[in-house]
């Protein structure tokens, strides 16, 4: 009767643990980057190839869509090992004055605050299909002002 109990408890210990284990690998995967659209002053989109060029992005309904789309994003945690280069850069800047970089490095891979991530969508894509429509003046990326504020006041 006590091997039947303990063999009881030790299958429900084990079940227990797989749940917590299982739980614990799902919750990394359903991470996501929260951008709030409504802190942001501009973002410079900035896109390669060679030379880069940029665009000043600061029209709230431009703002909106592309923090939507990032916050949208699925990521899981990703080794930096090497990776190099990178198509797009954001160099958002929000009205607290605050700054952070979000970078793709390819279809699936960002950097965001300092970490590499893998996502579910293919960011590179939306990308390269938003960047041609956005009506703002572009500039070249290494010829840019240092008084350069995104045409914000």
């Amino acid at each position: 009767m006590k091997k039947v109990s303990f063999s009881i408890a030790f299958l429900i210990f084990g079940v227990i643990v797989l749940i917590v284990v299982h739980n614990k690998l799902l919750s990394n995967n359903n991470k996501s980057v929260s951008i709030n659209f409504e802190e942001i002053k501009y973002i410079k989109l900035v896109s390669l190839p060679v030379p880069p060029r940029y665009k000043v992005v600061n029209d709230e309904k431009d703002i909106k869509k592309i923090a939507e789309f990032i916050s949208k994003l699925k990521v899981e945690t990703y080794s930096t090992e090497g990776i190099n280069g990178w198509i797009f850069m954001l160099k958002i800047k929000f009205k607290n004055g605050e700054e952070n970089d979000f970078v793709v490095v390819n279809n699936n891979l960002i950097s965001y605050d300092n970490k590499f991530y893998c996502v579910n969508n293919n960011v590179e894509t939306f990308f390269k299909q938003l960047y041609p429509h956005l009506e703002y003046e572009e500039l070249e990326w290494l010829n840019k002002s240092k008084n350069d504020n995104g045409g914000a006041k």
